[in-house]
Formats: structure tokens, sequence, C-alpha cells
């Protein structure tokens, strides 16, 4: 069954998506390829998307169908133009010039909604499309995958080179000069290093958590002692009284309820529905 395959772009290297879309098309019968970009990213535009997206990959890919490697000039005042010979008999890389230059389209999710936006592409590009995130930043790229699973999309995935293949020159590393050991193309979910990412963010957030829990509990405790002592000097009625009784109520709140909530979905996501519903 054809499937579409989304690439996220947001680094400027273009072998990577060059690898991860030769791949897909020669495995995983992709028809239909969308570019996307993450716009309010953390991490910032760190690209020209458009032109990226319809000038340096194209002509990189055309490049190396027609056995030249053209790699963008760092000033952007052109290309420098090596020949590779060998590329022009990769099967992948015509193939997937095919679907590129009749089906290639250009989209954009915010990344305060990436879920919301998520869930917009699925319904363009079907229910089970592959998304790909080797040119995202990390940070971006967990955000993106636990989106894409709230949404219902599982096969999120990385183009990842080998430790042996990394000191190699960038036109080395194209996929016409790579072996089946010399990369993976993993779905996230199931990629280790990311889930001790994941799980690395999520202790620090915890920790954070039973910080902000243990100085309520202690301002508590000091609010309440102050309470007791001004009922005895100034009575229950006073207004110093009312004072403390409305802090320590405060408090309670933002230290112990809190961190209840976030453990259940996150005053964030529930902030972002709402915005949602309104738009």
């Amino acid at each position: 069954m054809a499937r579409s395959l989304l690439i996220f772009v947001g680094t400027p290297g273009v072998g990577s998506y060059i690898n991860a879309m030769a791949n897909a098309v020669s495995k995983y019968d992709v028809e239909r390829i969308a570019l996307v970009n993450v716009i309010e990213s953390p991490s910032g535009q760190l690209i020209d998307f458009e032109h990226f997206a319809n000038e340096i990959l194209r002509d990189t890919l055309r490049g190396l169908v027609e056995g030249v490697y053209r790699e963008a000039k760092r000033d952007g005042t052109g290309y420098q133009e090596t020949l590779v010979p060998e590329a022009k008999e990769c099967e992948a890389y015509k193939k997937l010039k095919h679907v590129f230059s009749n089906s290639h389209s250009l989209e954009k999710v915010s990344y305060p909604f990436l879920t919301h936006d998520i869930e917009k592409l699925k319904d363009i590009y079907g229910p089970d499309p592959i998304i790909d995130l080797s040119g995202t930043p990390k940070r971006v790229a967990i955000d993106i995958l636990t989106a894409c699973l709230a949404a219902g999309i599982s096969d999120v995935m990385i183009f990842e080179l080998e430790n042996h293949v990394l000191t190699r020159s960038p036109q080395a590393k194209l996929y016409h000069n790579l072996k089946e050991g010399d990369y993976k193309h993993v779905v996230l979910p199931r990629w280790e290093p990311l889930i001790n990412n994941i799980k690395f963010f999520s202790a620090r957030q915890n920790r954070k958590q039973l910080r902000a829990v243990i100085i309520s509990i202690l301002a508590s405790l000091i609010l309440i002692i102050g309470y007791q002592i001004v009922r005895v000097g100034f009575g229950e009625g006073s207004w110093l009284s009312w004072f403390l009784i409305g802090a320590i109520t405060v408090i309670g709140l933002v230290g112990g309820v809190t961190p209840i909530i976030n453990a259940w979905g996150g005053i964030g996501l529930f902030l972002n529905e709402s915005k949602k519903k309104k738009i």
C-alpha cells in the first residue's frame, strides 16, 4: 500500500534528507513527499525553508541522478560541483526524483500546537504516514514524536549513520555510497538513545516538581505558625489573619495541586487545548 512521507526540516545539511528520502522510497513504497517546516520552534529558524526545499534540495537530487554532487556554497552564491558517476546508477535516486518532481509539497506546523497541526496533516496525507525527523534538532524531535504519538502516528523515523561512517566527507556519506551496515533507519518509539533522553528529561522535570512540593510544604508550615501567633495576638478576624489564610491557600494550590495536574497531562497541554477550541 502506497504511503506518504513527511520530512520535518530543521537543519541545513542536505545529506540527511537525501538519505532518508532515498531509503524511504526504496523500501517503504512512498508515492508522496511533504517537507514540513516547524514555525515558532525553540531552536529558531535555521534555514530559509522554501529556498532550501524548492531549490537546494531539488538541485542536489537532480545533480545526483545526473552523476554530479552539487554542494551549496556557504555564502549562497551557487554550488560547488563534484563528479559522482556512480550515483547515476542508484535506482533509489531515480525513483526519488520521480516522486519528488511529481508530488512533493510544502507544509508548516506551529510548535505551540504540534498535535493539532499534525492531526491536520494526517487528514491530508492519510492515516498512516511515515514521519522522518532526521534533520530535526533533538529537543524539537522529542516534542514532535510526542505529538505524533498523541495523534495516533507511530511510524516516526530517523536515518542514523553508524559511527564508522561519521568521519567521511559529506559526499561519501550519501546514500549511494552506503552499505546496509553503514546506517539504520529506525522507528523512534523503539530507538534506545531517544528513549533514554525522554527518561532524562522526565526525571529532571519530576525533580523540579518534587522541589516545588517540598518548598510549598515548608512555606505553609511557616505561615501556619505565623497564623497561630497572629490569631492569639490580634484575634481571628484581623486582616492579618485573613491575609495569612489566603497565602496558605495559594501556596497549597501552587505547590500541591499544580504538580498533580502536570502529572495528569500538564497545564501547558490544557491551555493549548483551550486555545485550539477558541481558534
